[in-house]
């Protein structure tokens, strides 16, 4: 299904569905011995309305390998 011109992505906030374009993204990166971790993050008029993380363990972790593909 295409979009038209008059439809617009919306996206799942704290404050409900907001158009994209209404907001700010940014992204950071934080790296240490042990992770890297990738945010992303939604603003409105500098107020954060959606957040989230992605962590990549570099060195095994025990107590996550006790759950691992558990879902």
């Amino acid at each position: 299904m295409a979009l038209s011109s008059e439809d617009e992505p919306l996206i799942y906030t704290t404050l409900g569905n907001i158009p994209v374009s209404g907001l700010d993204y940014s992204t950071y990166w934080e790296i240490t011995d042990d992770t890297i971790k990738f945010t992303e993050v939604y603003k409105q008029d500098g107020e954060i309305v959606k957040s989230s993380s992605h962590i990549y363990f570099l060195k095994p972790t025990p107590d996550l390998n006790l759950f691992q593909g558990e879902f």
